[in-house]
C-alpha cells in the first residue's frame, strides 16, 4: 500500500490528489508555444481549477521564484531558452502543489549551467518542504543531488540513502568515484600510506 501523508492513496480522491497535491514535469516540455510563460502558468491554474483571487500575481510570483525576470515572464515560450522553458514548467507545476513534485529527466537537453541551476532550484524546493521524486539516468547527478536513491535495473535494485548507495554493490558497479564521507576518506588515505 502506498501512503501519502499517512493516508492510503487507494482511499483518496484521485482528482483532488492529482490536481492539488502533486505535479509532474515530463521530459518533453508540453508548453503552449504561442503563449507567454505567464499565460502558460495562468492557463494551468484555470485547468487545475486553482482557487486564487489574483492568478496573474501568483503566477508572476512563481515565475520569479524559479528565476525568470519580467522580460522572460512576458515572452512567448518559443523565444525562451531550454533552461528558461524548464523554469516555466517548474512554475506551472508549483501552482498546483506545495507537497509532491515528480520530475522525469528534468535536465534533458539543458547545458551544464542550466542543469546546475535546475538542480539548485529543486534542492531549494525540497528545503521548503516539497517532496521531490526525480527520475534520471544520470546516476552521478542523482547521487550529488538526492537524499535517497531508488535504483531499478533489470538485474539490480537498491533503496536507501545516498551514502548507503555509494557503499552498496549496485552503487559501486555504476559509479567511478570514491565516497566522500570522512570514514571512507580516512580509510583511503590510510591505505595509501
Amino acid at each position: 500500500d502506498i501512503l501519502f501523508e499517512g493516508q492510503s492513496i487507494k482511499t483518496m480522491d484521485m482528482y483532488e490528489f492529482r490536481s492539488h497535491q502533486m505535479a509532474m514535469i515530463f521530459q518533453s516540455y508540453y508548453l503552449l508555444n504561442k503563449l507567454t510563460a505567464l499565460e502558460n502558468v495562468t492557463l494551468s491554474m484555470d485547468i487545475a481549477n486553482v482557487h486564487q483571487n489574483d492568478k496573474e500575481v501568483r503566477a508572476v510570483e512563481l515565475l520569479e521564484k524559479v528565476g525568470l525576470d519580467q522580460d522572460q515572464i512576458h515572452r512567448r515560450i518559443l523565444k525562451l531558452s531550454g533552461g528558461q522553458q524548464q523554469r516555466a514548467l517548474l512554475a506551472r507545476a508549483l501552482c498546483a502543489t506545495t507537497k509532491l513534485l515528480i520530475l522525469d529527466e528534468p535536465v534533458t537537453g539543458l547545458d551544464p549551467v542550466a542543469s546546475a541551476d535546475m538542480y539548485n532550484l529543486v534542492k531549494n524546493l525540497y528545503k521548503e518542504g516539497i517532496t521531490v521524486i526525480m527520475v534520471s539516468h544520470d546516476i552521478t547527478a542523482a547521487v550529488n543531488n538526492a537524499t535517497k536513491i531508488l535504483h531499478l535495473s533489470k538485474d539490480n535494485y537498491f533503496f536507501g540513502s545516498t551514502h548507503q548507495y555509494l557503499h552498496s554493490d549496485v552503487g559501486k558497479k555504476f559509479l567511478i568515484t570514491d565516497c566522500p564521507c570522512d570514514d571512507c576518506r580516512h580509510h583511503h588515505i590510510h591505505n595509501l600510506a
